[in-house]
């Protein structure tokens, strides 16, 4: 479960990092 959302947390990160 904690995996999951730390993988979903640095998803969103990377996602937010390529955006800006």
């Amino acid at each position: 479960m904690a995996g999951m959302a730390a993988a979903l947390a640095k998803e969103r990160a990377a996602a937010a990092g390529a955006g800006r």
